[in-house]
């Protein structure tokens, strides 16, 4: 993924939101493609205000957000990682504060898991089903929810099932409504 690619893909995902009746406000969030030196140097200068995997953060001051990804990985990596970031600012804009660590990485991870097999759909629809390159865009993003899906982590991976239970019950408006009473997943 390159900085010229990156436009239309924050594009794409924010449409998908929009879809799911969760449109961003902030109109620009700045996204930042970095490579690991300043990823590491971000995470120390931010460290209170910042959410973070290994190849991703999210810096919020008060409702000032900045994503940061690492370059260099495949569009759909880096899609799923900017569904992921962004649902952190969704939640942010949308007053979603002090969410248990398990809730809010859960929740980020079903969107990226949504997004993925959103993405799957529309190539399947698309004259790229037709492409030599389809098979292995449909494999990789396949591989990558499996990955979110079975992800042994306590926090990413417990969190995405605990979520997932939920929106599979309730449905996505239905969980982030109880997560907004009470803070915590049905």
């Amino acid at each position: 993924m390159d900085d010229h690619a990156l436009k239309p893909l924050e594009r794409e995902i924010r449409e998908f939101y929009e879809r799911l009746g969760m449109k961003i406000h902030q109109r620009n969030i700045p996204l930042l493609l970095v490579n690991q030196q300043e990823m590491k140097k971000d995470k120390a200068r931010c460290q209170k205000n910042t959410v973070e995997g290994e190849d991703h953060i999210l810096v919020a001051h008060s409702r000032d957000l900045t994503i940061r990804v690492w370059k260099g990985f495949p569009r759909l990596f880096t899609g799923q990682t900017l569904a992921h970031e962004m649902m952190h600012a969704w939640l942010t804009l949308e007053g979603y504060h002090d969410l248990d660590l398990v809730v809010e990485e859960g929740l980020c991870e079903i969107l990226a898991h949504m997004w993925l097999d959103s993405h799957i759909r529309s190539m399947s629809k698309s004259k790229m089903a037709l492409s030599p390159g389809f098979d292995f865009q449909k494999r990789l993003a396949k591989f990558l929810q499996h990955d979110i899906e079975s992800n042994p982590d306590t926090v990413y991976g417990d969190g995405f099932r605990k979520m997932k239970r939920a929106t599979d019950m309730y449905g996505l408006k239905g969980t982030l409504d109880y997560i907004r009473m009470t803070g915590s997943y049905p």
